[in-house]
């Protein structure tokens, strides 16, 4: 089972489902804690993380290449370590502002 735990610096710990640090952490937070599911998968989850990135920070300052993305699973009683290449980020923000793009185009209309 794998966990997610966060400290401060008092040295106490927290388990999260969801969590950002860094700058605007807070409100990554808050849009982590709104949009995550329990039952997300990896592919659901990776997009989550880089919806947040994009949400918080703004398209215009997020650049696939300041990414670094790593996924840990365990298949078969196996850990395995994926650390993503920059192509595959690139095109998974690609998606995403296409998305976005397409989204806010609907706002006049509603």
């Amino acid at each position: 089972r794998f966990e997610l735990l966060a400290t401060d610096p008092s040295g106490s710990y927290n388990e999260f489902k969801a969590i950002a640090i860094g700058n605007e952490n807070s409100k990554a937070n808050v849009y982590l804690q709104k949009e995550y599911k329990n039952d997300l998968d990896l592919k659901e989850g990776i997009l989550l993380g880089l919806k947040t990135l994009v949400k918080i920070l703004g398209k215009s300052s997020i650049k696939y290449d300041k990414i670094d993305l790593c996924t840990v699973t365990e298949i078969e009683n196996e850990i395995q370590i994926n650390i993503w290449k920059e192509e595959n980020v690139k095109n998974i923000l690609s998606k995403i502002k296409l998305e976005k793009e397409k989204y806010s185009a609907l706002i006049p209309l509603l």
